[in-house]
């Protein structure tokens, strides 16, 4: 997980497709990412006090 100057936030992780209930938007690309992964990147952004 990456945060940029622009606020927002990337993900990097392992592109998947043919996954059930989700559907992706034309150039979108949904990838996996470890829960801890995910855990750690909140866990940081909430001690920066960072809003979504």
């Amino acid at each position: 997980m990456y945060i940029t100057d622009q606020g927002t936030a990337l993900a990097q992780g392992t592109p998947v497709q043919g996954v059930e209930g989700v559907s992706s938007g034309p150039g979108e690309l949904v990838v996996e990412l470890p829960l801890d992964v995910l855990r750690e990147a909140v866990r940081a952004l909430e001690e920066e006090g960072a809003t979504a």
